[in-house]
Protein backbone atom coordinates (compact mmCIF):
# COMPACT_ATOMS: atom_id res chain seq x y z
CA UNK A 1 0.00 0.00 0.00
CA UNK A 2 2.80 2.70 0.39
CA UNK A 3 3.89 1.68 -3.12
CA UNK A 4 2.92 1.79 -6.48
CA UNK A 5 0.05 4.03 -7.87
CA UNK A 6 -1.83 3.71 -4.01
CA UNK A 7 -2.75 6.82 -2.56
CA UNK A 8 -1.05 6.10 0.78
CA UNK A 9 2.42 7.35 -1.53
CA UNK A 10 1.26 10.47 -1.43
CA UNK A 11 0.21 12.03 2.20
CA UNK A 12 2.06 11.79 5.17
CA UNK A 13 -0.61 10.65 7.45
CA UNK A 14 -2.44 7.05 6.92
CA UNK A 15 -5.38 6.28 8.68
CA UNK A 16 -5.57 2.87 9.77
CA UNK A 17 -9.05 1.48 10.05
CA UNK A 18 -10.53 -1.70 11.45
CA UNK A 19 -7.34 -2.32 13.24
CA UNK A 20 -6.71 -1.71 16.91
CA UNK A 21 -3.78 -0.71 18.95
CA UNK A 22 -2.81 -4.17 20.17
CA UNK A 23 -3.04 -5.72 16.68
CA UNK A 24 -0.50 -3.12 15.33
CA UNK A 25 2.12 -3.49 18.31
CA UNK A 26 2.17 -7.37 17.75
CA UNK A 27 2.85 -6.84 13.85
CA UNK A 28 5.47 -4.62 14.39
CA UNK A 29 6.85 -6.30 17.14
CA UNK A 30 6.95 -9.65 15.30
CA UNK A 31 8.44 -7.43 12.14
CA UNK A 32 11.99 -6.80 14.25
CA UNK A 33 12.03 -10.56 16.02
CA UNK A 34 10.40 -12.83 13.60
CA UNK A 35 8.56 -14.27 15.83
CA UNK A 36 4.49 -13.84 16.75
CA UNK A 37 2.51 -15.65 19.75
CA UNK A 38 -0.75 -16.00 18.95
CA UNK A 39 -3.81 -16.53 21.31
CA UNK A 40 -7.79 -16.77 21.76
CA UNK A 41 -7.10 -13.06 23.06
CA UNK A 42 -4.92 -11.37 20.46
CA UNK A 43 -5.68 -13.43 17.00
CA UNK A 44 -8.83 -10.66 16.39
CA UNK A 45 -6.51 -8.00 16.63
CA UNK A 46 -3.55 -9.50 14.64
CA UNK A 47 -5.17 -10.29 11.71
CA UNK A 48 -6.43 -7.32 10.03
CA UNK A 49 -3.17 -5.52 11.02
CA UNK A 50 -1.52 -8.48 9.07
CA UNK A 51 -3.41 -8.39 6.37
CA UNK A 52 -3.73 -4.37 6.23
CA UNK A 53 0.08 -4.65 6.09
CA UNK A 54 0.30 -7.42 3.78
CA UNK A 55 2.80 -8.89 6.54
CA UNK A 56 3.10 -12.99 4.27
CA UNK A 57 4.55 -15.09 7.35
CA UNK A 58 2.22 -13.46 9.74
CA UNK A 59 -0.96 -14.23 7.43
CA UNK A 60 -0.04 -17.55 7.18
CA UNK A 61 1.11 -18.29 10.78
CA UNK A 62 -2.44 -16.61 11.37
CA UNK A 63 -4.14 -19.26 9.04
CA UNK A 64 -2.63 -22.43 10.17
CA UNK A 65 -3.33 -20.95 13.91
CA UNK A 66 -6.88 -20.98 12.52
CA UNK A 67 -6.94 -24.63 10.82
CA UNK A 68 -5.50 -26.24 14.00
CA UNK A 69 -8.21 -24.79 15.65
CA UNK A 70 -11.04 -25.58 14.14
CA UNK A 71 -14.06 -27.34 15.78
CA UNK A 72 -18.00 -27.58 16.07
CA UNK A 73 -17.99 -24.37 17.90
CA UNK A 74 -15.27 -22.26 15.54
CA UNK A 75 -15.86 -23.61 12.63
CA UNK A 76 -18.64 -20.66 11.34
CA UNK A 77 -16.65 -18.22 12.88
CA UNK A 78 -13.24 -18.50 10.90
CA UNK A 79 -14.98 -19.09 7.97
CA UNK A 80 -16.36 -15.73 7.89
CA UNK A 81 -12.65 -14.47 8.58
CA UNK A 82 -11.76 -16.37 5.99
CA UNK A 83 -14.31 -15.41 3.59
CA UNK A 84 -13.25 -11.74 4.48
CA UNK A 85 -9.38 -12.22 4.13
CA UNK A 86 -10.16 -14.43 1.29
CA UNK A 87 -7.73 -17.80 3.04
CA UNK A 88 -7.83 -19.87 0.61
CA UNK A 89 -6.87 -23.06 2.86
CA UNK A 90 -8.52 -21.85 5.60
CA UNK A 91 -11.65 -22.13 3.12
CA UNK A 92 -10.69 -25.87 2.09
CA UNK A 93 -9.75 -26.80 5.56
CA UNK A 94 -13.56 -25.47 7.00
CA UNK A 95 -15.10 -27.12 4.24
CA UNK A 96 -13.69 -30.11 4.98
CA UNK A 97 -14.40 -30.24 8.66
CA UNK A 98 -18.03 -29.39 7.59
CA UNK A 99 -18.39 -32.26 5.47
CA UNK A 100 -17.03 -34.84 7.60
CA UNK A 101 -19.32 -33.66 10.80
CA UNK A 102 -22.46 -32.22 9.18
CA UNK A 103 -24.55 -33.82 11.22
CA UNK A 104 -23.22 -31.92 14.36
CA UNK A 105 -22.94 -28.55 12.80
CA UNK A 106 -26.35 -28.25 11.40
CA UNK A 107 -27.77 -28.10 14.79
CA UNK A 108 -26.15 -25.02 15.74
CA UNK A 109 -26.82 -21.42 15.74
CA UNK A 110 -24.18 -20.70 13.82
CA UNK A 111 -25.22 -22.71 11.12
CA UNK A 112 -28.57 -20.67 10.45
CA UNK A 113 -26.47 -17.85 9.95
CA UNK A 114 -24.28 -18.58 7.38
CA UNK A 115 -24.61 -17.57 3.57
CA UNK A 116 -26.76 -19.14 0.52
CA UNK A 117 -23.91 -19.18 -1.19
CA UNK A 118 -22.08 -21.41 1.61
CA UNK A 119 -25.24 -23.64 2.06
CA UNK A 120 -25.75 -24.65 -1.24
CA UNK A 121 -21.53 -25.43 -1.62
CA UNK A 122 -22.12 -27.51 1.31
CA UNK A 123 -25.18 -28.84 -0.27
CA UNK A 124 -23.90 -29.97 -3.89
CA UNK A 125 -20.72 -31.86 -2.10
CA UNK A 126 -20.57 -35.55 -3.27
CA UNK A 127 -18.58 -35.67 0.27
CA UNK A 128 -20.91 -34.65 2.39
CA UNK A 129 -20.76 -36.96 5.03
CA UNK A 130 -24.52 -36.41 6.77
CA UNK A 131 -25.01 -39.23 8.79
CA UNK A 132 -28.82 -38.37 7.93
CA UNK A 133 -30.98 -39.72 5.79
CA UNK A 134 -31.65 -37.08 3.18
CA UNK A 135 -35.29 -36.21 4.24
CA UNK A 136 -33.50 -34.52 6.98
CA UNK A 137 -30.98 -32.75 4.62
CA UNK A 138 -34.28 -31.21 3.53
CA UNK A 139 -35.51 -30.51 7.11
CA UNK A 140 -31.57 -28.36 7.40
CA UNK A 141 -32.69 -26.46 4.41
CA UNK A 142 -35.95 -25.77 5.57
CA UNK A 143 -34.65 -24.70 8.75
CA UNK A 144 -32.12 -22.45 7.19
CA UNK A 145 -35.07 -20.79 4.97
CA UNK A 146 -37.50 -20.22 7.65
CA UNK A 147 -34.63 -18.46 9.76
CA UNK A 148 -33.99 -16.27 6.54
CA UNK A 149 -38.10 -15.73 6.16
CA UNK A 150 -37.44 -15.97 2.33
CA UNK A 151 -40.30 -15.70 0.51
CA UNK A 152 -38.41 -15.66 -3.18
CA UNK A 153 -39.17 -18.55 -4.99
CA UNK A 154 -36.36 -18.11 -7.24
CA UNK A 155 -34.11 -18.12 -4.18
CA UNK A 156 -35.78 -21.16 -2.74
CA UNK A 157 -35.41 -23.13 -5.98
CA UNK A 158 -31.68 -22.44 -5.59
CA UNK A 159 -31.15 -23.83 -2.78
CA UNK A 160 -34.27 -26.63 -3.03
CA UNK A 161 -32.24 -28.35 -6.02
CA UNK A 162 -29.25 -29.25 -4.05
CA UNK A 163 -31.45 -31.73 -2.21
CA UNK A 164 -31.58 -35.30 -3.55
CA UNK A 165 -35.03 -36.03 -3.65
CA UNK A 166 -34.28 -39.38 -5.02
CA UNK A 167 -32.40 -40.38 -2.08
CA UNK A 168 -35.09 -40.38 -0.12
CA UNK A 169 -38.10 -43.10 0.18
CA UNK A 170 -41.20 -43.18 -1.66
CA UNK A 171 -43.13 -42.37 1.30
CA UNK A 172 -40.62 -39.51 2.16
CA UNK A 173 -41.24 -38.16 -1.39
CA UNK A 174 -45.16 -38.76 -1.65
CA UNK A 175 -45.48 -36.57 1.68
CA UNK A 176 -43.48 -33.67 0.47
CA UNK A 177 -45.84 -33.30 -1.86
CA UNK A 178 -48.01 -31.98 0.96
CA UNK A 179 -45.49 -29.75 2.20
CA UNK A 180 -45.96 -26.60 1.60
CA UNK A 181 -42.63 -25.09 0.94
CA UNK A 182 -42.80 -27.69 -2.22
CA UNK A 183 -46.49 -26.82 -3.22
CA UNK A 184 -46.37 -23.61 -3.56
CA UNK A 185 -42.67 -23.50 -5.66
CA UNK A 186 -44.07 -24.64 -9.02
CA UNK A 187 -39.92 -26.08 -9.45
CA UNK A 188 -40.01 -27.73 -6.29
CA UNK A 189 -43.24 -29.57 -6.87
CA UNK A 190 -41.47 -30.70 -10.16
CA UNK A 191 -38.42 -32.01 -8.47
CA UNK A 192 -40.73 -33.92 -6.24
CA UNK A 193 -42.43 -35.55 -8.81
CA UNK A 194 -39.45 -36.63 -11.16
CA UNK A 195 -38.41 -38.25 -7.49
CA UNK A 196 -41.59 -40.25 -7.15
CA UNK A 197 -41.86 -40.96 -10.85
CA UNK A 198 -38.18 -42.22 -10.09
CA UNK A 199 -39.48 -44.74 -7.40
CA UNK A 200 -42.17 -45.48 -9.53
CA UNK A 201 -40.24 -48.03 -11.24
CA UNK A 202 -37.68 -49.94 -9.76
CA UNK A 203 -35.89 -51.81 -12.79
CA UNK A 204 -35.27 -48.22 -14.48
CA UNK A 205 -33.74 -46.78 -11.49
CA UNK A 206 -29.97 -47.51 -11.94
CA UNK A 207 -30.46 -45.98 -15.57
CA UNK A 208 -30.98 -42.33 -14.27
CA UNK A 209 -27.94 -40.54 -13.20
CA UNK A 210 -28.30 -37.17 -12.05
CA UNK A 211 -28.30 -34.59 -9.52
CA UNK A 212 -31.36 -35.92 -7.78
CA UNK A 213 -30.33 -39.42 -7.30
CA UNK A 214 -26.44 -39.32 -6.95
CA UNK A 215 -24.99 -40.64 -3.51
CA UNK A 216 -23.82 -38.60 -0.58
CA UNK A 217 -20.36 -40.80 1.11
CA UNK A 218 -16.87 -42.09 0.89
CA UNK A 219 -15.33 -42.92 -2.97
CA UNK A 220 -13.93 -46.44 -1.80
CA UNK A 221 -14.77 -49.67 -2.55
CA UNK A 222 -17.37 -52.65 -1.85
CA UNK A 223 -15.49 -55.48 -1.41
CA UNK A 224 -17.95 -58.95 -1.38
CA UNK A 225 -16.48 -62.01 0.21
CA UNK A 226 -17.90 -65.01 -1.28
CA UNK A 227 -17.23 -66.98 2.08
CA UNK A 228 -15.77 -69.69 -0.22
CA UNK A 229 -12.29 -71.14 1.20
CA UNK A 230 -9.92 -73.02 -0.69
CA UNK A 231 -8.71 -75.84 -0.82
CA UNK A 232 -11.31 -78.04 -0.36
CA UNK A 233 -13.91 -76.59 -3.17
CA UNK A 234 -17.02 -75.43 -2.82
CA UNK A 235 -18.07 -76.89 0.80
CA UNK A 236 -20.35 -73.92 1.89
CA UNK A 237 -20.87 -75.16 5.75
CA UNK A 238 -19.81 -72.97 8.16
CA UNK A 239 -19.24 -70.50 4.90
CA UNK A 240 -21.29 -67.39 4.68
CA UNK A 241 -21.24 -64.10 2.07
CA UNK A 242 -19.47 -60.47 3.94
CA UNK A 243 -19.77 -57.40 2.46
CA UNK A 244 -17.02 -54.62 3.48
CA UNK A 245 -16.21 -51.36 2.59
CA UNK A 246 -12.57 -50.31 2.31
CA UNK A 247 -11.78 -46.75 2.63
CA UNK A 248 -9.37 -45.30 -0.03
CA UNK A 249 -6.33 -44.43 -0.33
CA UNK A 250 -6.09 -45.71 3.57
CA UNK A 251 -7.37 -49.19 3.25
CA UNK A 252 -9.29 -48.96 6.11
CA UNK A 253 -11.94 -51.99 6.10
CA UNK A 254 -15.57 -51.91 7.61
CA UNK A 255 -18.20 -54.11 7.63
CA UNK A 256 -21.42 -52.87 5.74
CA UNK A 257 -24.53 -53.06 7.24
CA UNK A 258 -26.71 -54.61 4.26
CA UNK A 259 -24.99 -57.90 4.27
CA UNK A 260 -27.14 -60.24 2.90
CA UNK A 261 -29.37 -60.65 5.34
CA UNK A 262 -30.40 -64.22 5.16
CA UNK A 263 -27.81 -67.87 5.19
CA UNK A 264 -27.21 -67.57 1.33
CA UNK A 265 -23.95 -68.18 0.15
CA UNK A 266 -22.39 -67.19 -3.39
CA UNK A 267 -20.20 -69.68 -5.47
CA UNK A 268 -18.20 -67.62 -7.48
CA UNK A 269 -19.58 -64.35 -7.23
CA UNK A 270 -19.77 -61.69 -10.21
CA UNK A 271 -20.23 -58.21 -9.12
CA UNK A 272 -20.90 -55.04 -11.27
CA UNK A 273 -22.15 -51.37 -10.54
CA UNK A 274 -24.81 -49.84 -12.96
CA UNK A 275 -25.83 -46.57 -11.94
CA UNK A 276 -25.28 -46.35 -8.18
CA UNK A 277 -26.53 -49.91 -7.87
CA UNK A 278 -24.53 -52.73 -7.14
CA UNK A 279 -25.53 -56.13 -8.76
CA UNK A 280 -24.77 -59.28 -7.64
CA UNK A 281 -24.36 -62.68 -9.24
CA UNK A 282 -23.53 -66.10 -8.06
CA UNK A 283 -25.41 -69.28 -7.23
CA UNK A 284 -27.36 -70.04 -3.76
CA UNK A 285 -25.10 -73.16 -2.56
CA UNK A 286 -27.98 -74.48 -0.66
CA UNK A 287 -30.23 -74.68 -3.37
CA UNK A 288 -27.86 -74.86 -6.52
CA UNK A 289 -30.01 -72.11 -8.36
CA UNK A 290 -28.03 -68.85 -10.05
CA UNK A 291 -28.84 -65.87 -8.16
CA UNK A 292 -29.29 -62.33 -9.75
CA UNK A 293 -29.67 -59.12 -6.39
CA UNK A 294 -29.53 -55.85 -6.53
CA UNK A 295 -28.47 -53.50 -3.67
CA UNK A 296 -29.38 -50.05 -3.02
CA UNK A 297 -27.14 -48.63 -0.88
CA UNK A 298 -28.84 -45.64 -0.22
CA UNK A 299 -31.46 -47.09 1.83
CA UNK A 300 -29.93 -50.14 2.26
CA UNK A 301 -32.31 -52.38 0.82
CA UNK A 302 -31.63 -55.72 -1.51
CA UNK A 303 -33.97 -56.52 -4.17
CA UNK A 304 -34.06 -60.10 -5.84
CA UNK A 305 -34.07 -60.43 -9.81
CA UNK A 306 -34.43 -62.90 -11.97
CA UNK A 307 -31.80 -65.50 -12.13
CA UNK A 308 -30.20 -66.62 -15.12
CA UNK A 309 -32.09 -69.36 -16.45
CA UNK A 310 -29.22 -71.66 -17.57
CA UNK A 311 -27.88 -74.22 -15.42
CA UNK A 312 -26.05 -72.91 -12.43
CA UNK A 313 -22.28 -72.25 -12.86
CA UNK A 314 -19.44 -71.79 -11.36
CA UNK A 315 -15.66 -69.62 -13.35
CA UNK A 316 -17.83 -67.92 -15.55
CA UNK A 317 -17.15 -64.32 -16.74
CA UNK A 318 -19.11 -61.13 -16.84
CA UNK A 319 -18.84 -57.75 -18.42
CA UNK A 320 -21.14 -54.70 -18.78
CA UNK A 321 -22.30 -52.87 -21.65
CA UNK A 322 -24.28 -50.04 -20.60
CA UNK A 323 -27.76 -51.21 -18.92
CA UNK A 324 -26.93 -54.72 -20.37
CA UNK A 325 -24.67 -57.58 -19.03
CA UNK A 326 -23.39 -60.50 -20.60
CA UNK A 327 -22.32 -63.74 -18.58
CA UNK A 328 -19.89 -66.03 -20.84
CA UNK A 329 -18.41 -69.58 -20.73
CA UNK A 330 -18.27 -70.97 -17.14
CA UNK A 331 -18.71 -74.91 -15.78
CA UNK A 332 -22.18 -76.90 -14.86
CA UNK A 333 -22.34 -77.40 -11.22
CA UNK A 334 -24.47 -79.61 -9.06
CA UNK A 335 -22.49 -79.96 -5.64
CA UNK A 336 -20.35 -78.29 -3.72
CA UNK A 337 -18.32 -80.74 -1.97
CA UNK A 338 -15.40 -79.86 -4.38
CA UNK A 339 -15.01 -80.85 -8.07
CA UNK A 340 -12.16 -81.15 -10.73
CA UNK A 341 -12.97 -79.40 -13.87
CA UNK A 342 -14.59 -82.08 -16.35
CA UNK A 343 -14.57 -80.58 -20.10
CA UNK A 344 -17.78 -82.19 -20.87
CA UNK A 345 -19.30 -79.49 -18.32
CA UNK A 346 -17.54 -76.29 -19.48
CA UNK A 347 -20.21 -74.30 -21.37
CA UNK A 348 -19.73 -71.88 -24.40
CA UNK A 349 -22.87 -70.40 -23.58
CA UNK A 350 -23.88 -66.18 -23.70
CA UNK A 351 -26.61 -65.14 -21.55
CA UNK A 352 -27.37 -60.92 -21.39
CA UNK A 353 -29.01 -59.49 -18.65
CA UNK A 354 -31.12 -56.35 -19.09
CA UNK A 355 -31.04 -53.98 -16.12
CA UNK A 356 -34.55 -51.98 -17.19
CA UNK A 357 -36.64 -54.98 -17.99
CA UNK A 358 -35.06 -57.68 -15.32
CA UNK A 359 -34.96 -60.56 -17.93
CA UNK A 360 -32.34 -62.87 -19.58
CA UNK A 361 -32.22 -63.58 -22.82
CA UNK A 362 -29.73 -66.31 -24.69
CA UNK A 363 -27.26 -64.66 -27.11
CA UNK A 364 -25.61 -67.42 -28.52
CA UNK A 365 -22.12 -69.57 -28.24
CA UNK A 366 -18.73 -68.21 -27.54
CA UNK A 367 -16.06 -69.48 -30.14
CA UNK A 368 -14.67 -71.95 -27.23
CA UNK A 369 -16.16 -73.61 -24.06
CA UNK A 370 -14.00 -71.98 -21.13
CA UNK A 371 -13.84 -71.44 -17.64
CA UNK A 372 -11.71 -69.62 -15.65
CA UNK A 373 -11.61 -66.75 -17.81
CA UNK A 374 -11.73 -63.27 -17.80
CA UNK A 375 -14.18 -60.47 -19.67
CA UNK A 376 -13.83 -56.64 -19.63
CA UNK A 377 -15.81 -54.25 -22.39
CA UNK A 378 -14.39 -51.01 -24.14
CA UNK A 379 -16.42 -49.09 -26.25
CA UNK A 380 -19.24 -51.74 -27.97
CA UNK A 381 -16.53 -54.76 -27.56
CA UNK A 382 -16.71 -57.22 -25.16
CA UNK A 383 -13.25 -58.89 -24.81
CA UNK A 384 -12.60 -62.81 -23.54
CA UNK A 385 -9.63 -63.55 -22.66
CA UNK A 386 -7.34 -67.07 -21.20
CA UNK A 387 -9.10 -69.98 -19.30
CA UNK A 388 -9.23 -73.29 -19.06
CA UNK A 389 -10.60 -75.20 -22.25
CA UNK A 390 -13.29 -78.09 -22.82
CA UNK A 391 -9.96 -79.02 -24.84
CA UNK A 392 -8.02 -79.71 -21.40
CA UNK A 393 -5.71 -77.02 -21.68
CA UNK A 394 -5.52 -73.56 -20.80
CA UNK A 395 -5.22 -70.89 -22.98
CA UNK A 396 -3.80 -67.61 -24.85
CA UNK A 397 -6.77 -66.86 -26.87
CA UNK A 398 -8.41 -63.65 -26.96
CA UNK A 399 -11.94 -63.04 -28.29
CA UNK A 400 -14.03 -59.82 -28.97
CA UNK A 401 -17.79 -59.98 -29.10
CA UNK A 402 -19.21 -56.71 -31.02
CA UNK A 403 -22.21 -55.92 -29.22
CA UNK A 404 -23.97 -53.74 -32.03
CA UNK A 405 -23.15 -56.20 -34.89
CA UNK A 406 -23.92 -59.88 -33.03
CA UNK A 407 -20.86 -60.73 -34.36
CA UNK A 408 -17.40 -62.92 -32.12
CA UNK A 409 -14.06 -61.53 -33.52
CA UNK A 410 -10.64 -63.41 -33.44
CA UNK A 411 -7.69 -60.79 -31.72
CA UNK A 412 -4.78 -61.34 -31.41
CA UNK A 413 -3.56 -63.86 -28.74
CA UNK A 414 -1.85 -63.37 -25.52
CA UNK A 415 1.77 -63.64 -25.31
CA UNK A 416 1.53 -66.07 -22.32
CA UNK A 417 -1.28 -68.48 -21.91
CA UNK A 418 -3.12 -68.35 -18.28
CA UNK A 419 -6.64 -68.75 -16.46
CA UNK A 420 -7.48 -67.38 -12.75
CA UNK A 421 -6.27 -64.21 -14.17
CA UNK A 422 -7.07 -60.63 -13.51
CA UNK A 423 -8.48 -58.61 -16.21
CA UNK A 424 -9.24 -54.70 -16.29
CA UNK A 425 -9.57 -51.59 -18.86
CA UNK A 426 -8.11 -48.56 -18.43
CA UNK A 427 -7.57 -45.61 -20.43
CA UNK A 428 -9.21 -47.78 -23.52
CA UNK A 429 -6.61 -50.42 -22.61
CA UNK A 430 -6.90 -54.16 -21.53
CA UNK A 431 -4.42 -55.45 -18.38
CA UNK A 432 -4.26 -58.72 -17.86
CA UNK A 433 -2.33 -60.03 -14.32
CA UNK A 434 -1.01 -63.06 -13.49
CA UNK A 435 -3.07 -66.36 -13.47
CA UNK A 436 -1.57 -70.00 -13.95
CA UNK A 437 -0.92 -71.94 -16.79
CA UNK A 438 -1.45 -75.77 -15.27
CA UNK A 439 -0.78 -77.64 -12.55
CA UNK A 440 2.53 -79.74 -11.30
CA UNK A 441 2.69 -82.95 -10.27
CA UNK A 442 2.17 -82.10 -6.77
CA UNK A 443 -1.39 -80.64 -7.61
CA UNK A 444 0.37 -77.01 -7.32
CA UNK A 445 -0.46 -74.23 -9.18
CA UNK A 446 2.27 -72.99 -12.18
CA UNK A 447 1.67 -69.68 -11.51
CA UNK A 448 2.25 -67.03 -14.25
CA UNK A 449 4.81 -64.13 -13.44
CA UNK A 450 3.49 -61.85 -16.49
CA UNK A 451 1.58 -58.43 -16.48
CA UNK A 452 0.60 -57.78 -20.11
CA UNK A 453 -0.89 -54.94 -21.78
CA UNK A 454 -3.29 -54.90 -25.08
CA UNK A 455 -3.62 -51.90 -27.16
CA UNK A 456 -6.84 -51.81 -28.69
CA UNK A 457 -5.75 -49.72 -32.28
CA UNK A 458 -2.72 -51.83 -33.04
CA UNK A 459 -4.44 -55.04 -31.75
CA UNK A 460 -1.02 -55.69 -30.22
CA UNK A 461 -0.09 -58.11 -26.15
CA UNK A 462 3.07 -56.23 -24.58
CA UNK A 463 4.61 -57.40 -21.58
CA UNK A 464 4.86 -54.72 -18.91
CA UNK A 465 6.39 -56.99 -15.64
CA UNK A 466 7.77 -60.45 -15.31
CA UNK A 467 7.75 -60.97 -12.06
CA UNK A 468 3.96 -60.77 -10.97
CA UNK A 469 2.24 -63.72 -9.08
CA UNK A 470 -1.63 -63.61 -8.47
CA UNK A 471 -4.44 -66.46 -9.07
CA UNK A 472 -8.28 -66.08 -8.42
CA UNK A 473 -7.62 -62.13 -7.43
CA UNK A 474 -10.13 -59.36 -8.23
CA UNK A 475 -9.70 -55.93 -9.37
CA UNK A 476 -11.02 -52.74 -9.86
CA UNK A 477 -9.87 -49.41 -11.33
CA UNK A 478 -9.83 -46.08 -9.42
CA UNK A 479 -7.75 -42.78 -9.94
CA UNK A 480 -6.49 -44.18 -13.04
CA UNK A 481 -5.16 -46.99 -11.14
CA UNK A 482 -5.52 -50.84 -11.25
CA UNK A 483 -5.78 -52.32 -7.57
CA UNK A 484 -5.88 -56.08 -7.53
CA UNK A 485 -7.05 -57.42 -4.03
CA UNK A 486 -6.52 -60.69 -2.39
CA UNK A 487 -5.87 -64.16 -4.24
CA UNK A 488 -4.75 -67.83 -3.78
CA UNK A 489 -5.94 -67.96 -0.43
CA UNK A 490 -4.26 -70.96 1.27
CA UNK A 491 -2.33 -72.16 -1.92
CA UNK A 492 1.44 -72.19 -2.27
CA UNK A 493 2.07 -68.31 -2.22
CA UNK A 494 4.69 -66.88 -0.09
CA UNK A 495 3.61 -64.65 1.89
CA UNK A 496 -0.45 -65.71 1.14
CA UNK A 497 -1.88 -63.38 -0.81
CA UNK A 498 -5.50 -63.47 0.18
CA UNK A 499 -4.96 -60.25 2.17
CA UNK A 500 -3.08 -58.19 0.32
CA UNK A 501 -3.81 -54.91 -2.44
CA UNK A 502 -1.16 -54.79 -4.81
CA UNK A 503 -1.41 -50.74 -6.85
CA UNK A 504 -1.03 -50.99 -10.90
CA UNK A 505 -0.14 -47.63 -11.92
CA UNK A 506 0.26 -47.94 -15.32
CA UNK A 507 2.03 -43.98 -15.95
CA UNK A 508 4.97 -45.25 -14.04
CA UNK A 509 8.24 -47.44 -15.63
CA UNK A 510 8.99 -50.65 -14.17
CA UNK A 511 9.27 -51.74 -11.23
CA UNK A 512 7.90 -48.07 -9.31
CA UNK A 513 4.70 -49.17 -11.51
CA UNK A 514 3.30 -51.58 -8.71
CA UNK A 515 2.94 -50.97 -4.95
CA UNK A 516 2.65 -54.02 -2.87
CA UNK A 517 0.71 -54.06 0.95
CA UNK A 518 0.15 -56.82 2.75
CA UNK A 519 -2.18 -57.84 5.07
CA UNK A 520 -4.74 -55.02 4.21
CA UNK A 521 -8.05 -56.84 3.77
CA UNK A 522 -10.49 -57.70 6.41
CA UNK A 523 -10.29 -61.96 5.42
CA UNK A 524 -8.51 -64.14 3.22
CA UNK A 525 -10.34 -63.31 0.21
CA UNK A 526 -9.73 -65.89 -3.07
CA UNK A 527 -13.68 -66.13 -4.96
CA UNK A 528 -14.00 -62.64 -3.72
CA UNK A 529 -15.04 -59.68 -6.34
CA UNK A 530 -14.95 -55.39 -5.76
CA UNK A 531 -17.01 -52.79 -6.80
CA UNK A 532 -15.36 -48.92 -6.69
CA UNK A 533 -18.18 -46.19 -6.33
CA UNK A 534 -19.65 -43.92 -3.71
CA UNK A 535 -20.37 -45.88 -0.38
CA UNK A 536 -23.36 -43.34 1.70
CA UNK A 537 -22.13 -43.04 5.28
CA UNK A 538 -25.25 -44.42 6.51
CA UNK A 539 -24.30 -47.71 5.68
CA UNK A 540 -20.88 -47.97 6.86
CA UNK A 541 -20.48 -49.22 10.42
Amino acid sequence: MFSGSFKETKIHKVPMQEISFAGLKAVVECIYTAKIDLTDDNFNDIVPAAHLLQINYIIHECQQWMIAKISETTCFDFLRLADKYNFEEVQSAIHKFIMHNFVNVRQSTEFKEISQAALCKFLSSDTLRTGLKEIEVFEAVKEWIMHHKITDKSVIIDIMKNVRFALMTLEEVLDLLEEALVAENAECLKMVKTAANYHSNVYTQPLYEGPLNRPRGRPGVMLIDSGVRMPGGYNVEGNKTDIYYLDLPSFEASNINGVLNEPLVFGSINALSVGHFVYFFGINCFGYQNVTRRYNMTNDIWLDLKGNPSSAKVDLAMARHGNHIFSIGGMDVFHFSGYDAEPEKISDEMFEYSCRRNQWHYVGRAPVRCMEHAAECIKDLVYITGGFLSTDEVSDKVFAYDVKADLWLTKKSMNHARCDHVMAALNDNLYVFGGRSDTNANGGWIRVPYIEKYDIETDQWTVVDNDFYSVCASAFVANEKIFITGGEGSREADPPHGKRIVVFDPQEPAPNHIEVHEEQLPVECENHACVFLTVPELIVN
